[in-house]
Parts: structure tokens; sequence; C-alpha cells
């Protein structure tokens, strides 16, 4: 009896400790949606809600799956067994109330995190930095693609498309690439086009965020790479005052605005800014492979990103996947841009060319 007492015990504490964690939570999700992006300890608390979204996330998994592979099993065991023991009784009731526990944690960060980035997009950024759930997402990233040898492939499908679009002109190709990150792929796209094509290549690659690492700018083998960080999709315009060959955006901006609560806008916004930004002729480059989300995989890659800094599966849809059926579905889309896609599996670019 002592232990089953110990245990539900337990369980009414912990409920308890979950119900005031969420509560002390309200104030900072308040501040954290009124306040300013310039503000240094606004950043500060922001980025520590992210990192508290993270591990409560991981943590939340975690007591999911021993309460599936013992409570549960246990309870059975008990139940048919016929004769319960007081000691298995208390674990299981012990682990319910910390699954208990984290899922009352979860769920409250889990709704406010997605609250706060319908009502402030600007704020997705944060999660790449310093202390966000994603701020090991590129590094993780690019070493599955080069694991899988899919950057080169990549790349090589985007030359392509440059190819079919290029004229006789000799002057330099500009490449704009608005979603870097840390600026990987756009350093490789860069140096292969300008030997591919035998002409220099002007690369722009920025991103929103303030990344602690990216590649550096530099001025050799025919290409002039530049680097900038925190740029927003509003500012392109401002920060490129001239047009682009190319805007290459794999899961980028685009993909962001397509798979965005107000979707319909800011893909009419983005397409229409980018439609500005690019000479006659001029592409935007994005990623085309298709199969449908996969919420365990997602899962999974989440955990795997939080506990070792790295991910194994493509476990969400393309850009392409988000995107065609808006532009097939939208007449003003259709006349500004004409889609082309270049099929090879996982590897798969589309691009939109400007008419």
């Amino acid at each position: 009896m002592i232990y089953l007492l110990v245990a539900l015990g337990s369980v009414a504490a912990v409920v308890v400790l979950a119900s005031v964690g969420a509560l002390l939570g309200v104030p900072v999700l308040v501040y954290y949606l009124k306040g300013s992006l310039d503000n240094a300890r606004f950043r500060k608390v922001a980025a520590g809600f992210y990192a508290l979204v993270a591990l409560i996330t991981v943590i939340s998994i975690v007591a999911f799956l021993v309460s599936v592979l013992v409570f549960i099993p246990t309870g059975l065991w008990i139940l048919f067994s016929g004769s319960p023991i007081s000691s298995i009784e208390s674990v299981a009731y012990v682990l319910m109330g910390i699954a208990t526990f984290y899922s009352v944690l979860f769920s409250f960060y889990y709704v406010a995190f997605t609250v706060s980035h319908n009502k402030r997009p600007d704020l997705i950024g944060l999660q790449y930095e310093k202390y966000g759930r994603l701020r090991n997402w590129s590094r993780a990233t690019n070493a599955f693609r080069k694991e899988i040898g899919w950057t080169e492939r990549f790349v090589t499908r985007a030359i392509e498309a440059i190819q079919a679009c290029k004229d006789d002109r000799t002057d330099p190709i500009v490449i704009i690439g608005p979603s870097a990150n840390s600026g990987v792929i756009e350093d490789i796209l860069a140096r292969r086009t300008a030997s591919a094509l035998e002409r220099q290549v002007h690369m722009y690659a920025s991103d929103m965020t303030e990344l602690p690492s990216h590649i550096e700018d530099y001025s050799e083998d025919g290409v002039e790479y530049r680097y900038t960080s925190g740029i927003e999709a509003a500012d392109l315009k401002k920060t490129y005052p001239f047009q682009a060959d190319v805007i290459f955006d794999n899961k980028g901006i685009l993909w962001h605005k397509a798979n965005s609560s107000k979707k319909k806008v800011n893909v009419q916004e983005i397409m229409s800014t980018y439609y500005d930004l690019l000479k006659p002729g001029g592409i935007v480059i994005v990623d085309g492979y298709i199969h449908k989300n996969q919420g365990l995989l997602t899962m999974l890659n989440q955990f795997q990103l939080q506990l070792l800094r790295r991910i194994s599966w493509f476990a969400e849809k393309s850009t392409y996947a988000y995107f065609s059926k808006m532009y097939q579905s939208d007449p003003e889309l259709k006349k500004l841009f004409k889609e082309v896609i270049i099929p090879d599996g996982l590897y798969t670019v589309v691009y939109y060319q400007k008419l």
C-alpha cells in the first residue's frame, strides 16, 4: 500500500510542478511575442525560450517512449497475471507521473511556440542562433548531404538549369542565395558554375540569422563570393539594388513562406520580390524531391539533432512539394514565371523562369 501512496504522491507532485512551470512561462511568452529583435536582452530571452522548447521536446519524446515501452507492458502484465507486485506498480506509476509532467509542459510550450510563429514570423530565425533548437541544423544537414552525395549531384542539376537559360553574354553570372544559412552549397554552386560555364560568377549569399560560422568572403577561381547576415525577405531589394541571373533558394525563404499560416499572401509577396530581383529570363532554383511528410522520421530527426547533433533522413517536404500546387492554381504567378522540372529523384531541381 505504501508503494502505491508514494507513486500517487509523485504523480500529484509532478502535475503540480508542471502546471506551475506552465504558468511561469506565460509572462515569458508575452514578453517573447512583444519584444524587439533589436534588443540584445530580448534576443537572449527568446533564444532561451527556444532552448527550453528544444529540451522539453527531447525529454518528452524520451518520457513517451519509456511510458509506452515500460508502463503499458507492465500494466498489462499486472492486469493479466492475477498477482500484483507493489514495487512494479510503484515504478509504473512514477513513470506515468514523469510522462504526465513533461507532457503538460511540452503541450504548453509547443502551443506557445506555434502561436509565436503565427504572430511573429520574424522570430523564426532565432531558432537557428546560438541557443535555438535548430542551432546545429546547418552543420548536421550539410554533413548528411555530404554522406549521401546529395550536394554535388544536386548542384550538377542546378548548373543544368543555369545552362538551359544562359545567353551569349560574357559578363559575370550574378547569383543571389537569400537563404544560404552557412553558405556551403552556395560556395560549391558558385565555383562549379564558374568552371562549367567558363564565366565569372558573382555570388551574393545571405541569411536572416546571425550564424556563428559561415563561408567567408573571397575572390578566387573566377568567383566573387559575398556573405551578409541578418537579411530579412523584406530587405532583399534594398540589400541588392541590382538584378540577378539566378536566385538559389534551396529549402529557404520560399519553403518557409509556402509552409506558413498565411501562405498565399506570403508566397505572392516573395515571388513578386524575386521577379523584381531577376533579369529578363532569370530563374529561381528550388529543391524538388517528392515524398509525403514523414512525421515519425521528422520526430526522430529532431531527437537525433538535439542529442547527437546529426540527422539521418530528409523527413520534410521539398520547396516544390509545398509551392507547386499554389503555383498551378494561381494565374497571377503563372503570368510571372514558367515552371521547369529537371527530374532526378532525391536530387530533383525545379526552376521558375521569369517571363
